[in-house]
């Protein structure tokens, strides 16, 4: 029983690992269709450079709110860029 626990938690890691990359591809190619600089977006949004990039990486966990957030700094509508996530095939 152990064994497939470790399998399934190894399994939902993979999942997740790969969500938050196609949230980091269609975030970082939403912002370069913007024609606005990575740290032009995250000034506004008042988080480091940094941390936008641990997001357009896939290295950082997103919430929606994020989503939304970062969706209007670039002037972009946030169901938009949801159905980019889901649609979205890497």
């Amino acid at each position: 029983m152990q064994v497939e626990e470790k399998a399934r938690r190894s399994a939902q890691r993979k999942v997740l690992q790969r969500w938050r990359k196609t949230i980091g591809a269609v975030i970082g190619t939403s912002i370069r269709d913007s024609d606005r600089k990575q740290f032009q977006v995250a000034k506004s949004l008042g988080m480091s450079e940094n941390m936008l990039s641990e997001i357009v990486q896939g290295h950082r966990k997103t919430e929606l709110g994020e989503i939304v957030l970062i969706a209007k700094a670039i002037d972009a509508d946030p169901l938009v860029l949801i159905r980019r996530m889901l649609n979205w095939h890497s």
